[in-house]
């Protein structure tokens, strides 16, 4: 372990609340720099929309006879439909490469400020210097190398969304022929159904993988200034309805240091966090956080694809772990609970045919019909 230099502990607030408030606002700032990424990411993207209209004309001038798509040949029309996969394939792949490079800078950026922001909240909160290590990029090309979401890399993940963007571009290339529609037109279709259905899944990306690169950097952080000070870790879910049974279960656990602890994120747009813990689990007074609802609304693309947004309706404070929180709720709120939870869990957990943690699995949500056996 590296050598501390106590200074004095700032005995004004308990420790662990101040590292707790920290997590969050490192939490915020990172939010902000993927909201940052994610909007960089969609320009490369639209960026490629005339390139791809380009291709898509010339393509039609080369193998397309004169004549309306219903009066082309069967050969031709398989010939153009080959030619313009590949080329929307290739042209996609590109722009997914290239967007790996700054999911790396961004990651270097949110790596950099949670190292230093855990640096400093140590001090704070228990007088230990010691300073913030440099984040280097072979400590993000480690991180990028070994990160996982539901058991894809960064890498598998802008592979999967590529071909879901190159499939709704050629859809969308293929109404614009049969519709008969000019190019302007036709660059409109492909931005309306082939590039804003990509919306959702990059903005997802890059808040999934920068809190995972924040998580990281923060707990690596934690283990080099604490060295054996360090006991463990408390797992803090986000107190709200759109947090899943999944994450929900584990608030506030504490996974002792020696001990395997799910590797966070746990799923796509988890925001899960851990809090490092000098102090045994029974030493450790419960921290008071804010507990949110959130107005749900189904927002229609015009692609097809749907999307929801949520909005806060009311927020209050408590001690609560998210278990404790639901099941306050089932009595204050249910209609909250059933919005949760889903009719047949609700009803599960209120006739006290199940708890809430035995809805989880091997880390995952059981299905109705294992409930119900």
């Amino acid at each position: 372990p590296p050598i501390l230099v106590c200074k004095g502990v700032n005995m004004s607030s308990d420790p662990q609340e101040l590292l707790y408030d920290d997590a969050l606002k490192v939490a915020h700032m990172v939010e902000a720099r993927a909201n940052g990424l994610a909007d960089d990411m969609v320009k490369s993207l639209e960026a490629v929309r005339f390139t791809l209209l380009a291709r898509m004309a010339e393509l039609q001038e080369k193998t397309l006879a004169s004549t309306s798509w219903e009066e082309q040949t069967l050969a031709r029309r398989k010939a153009y439909l080959e030619a313009q996969r590949e080329a929307v394939d290739s042209i996609i792949s590109e722009v997914y490469s290239g967007m790996g490079g700054t999911i790396q800078e961004a990651a270097q950026d949110a790596m950099q400020y949670s190292t230093t922001a855990q640096a400093a909240s140590l001090q704070t909160a228990f007088g230990f210097g010691g300073g913030a290590a440099n984040v280097t990029t072979a400590m993000v090309a480690n991180w990028t190398a070994s990160s996982t979401v539901d058991g894809l890399t960064i890498g598998e993940w802008l592979n999967t969304l590529g071909k879901s963007t190159a499939d709704r571009i050629v859809a969308a290339g293929r109404e614009a022929l049969i519709m008969g529609l000019g190019s302007r037109e036709t660059a409109a279709l492909l931005r309306d159904k082939g590039i804003q259905g990509s919306v959702p899944g990059l903005e997802n990306l890059a808040r999934t993988f920068l809190m995972s690169a924040s998580n990281d950097a923060r707990d690596n952080a934690a283990e080099r200034l604490l060295g054996n000070m360090l006991k463990g870790w408390r797992y803090v879910a986000t107190l709200d309805g759109r947090t899943c049974p999944i994450c929900g279960v584990d608030d506030h656990k504490f996974f002792p240091v020696d001990e395997s602890r799910p590797r966070l994120p746990r799923h796509f747009s988890c925001r899960c966090l851990y809090v490092p813990a000098v102090r045994e689990p029974d030493q450790v007074d419960q921290v008071e956080r804010p507990a949110t609802k959130h107005e749900s609304r189904t927002v229609h693309h015009r692609d097809g694809s749907t999307s929801t947004k949520f909005r806060p309706v009311s927020s209050e404070m408590t001690t609560e772990n998210y278990s404790q929180w639901i099941k306050r709720q089932m009595t204050e709120d249910p209609d909250f609970v059933r919005t949760v939870l889903g009719k047949t869990r609700y009803d599960l957990l209120k006739s006290g045919k199940i708890r809430l943690d035995k809805m989880v699995v091997d880390g995952r949500l059981k299905r109705i019909s294992e409930l119900q056996k």
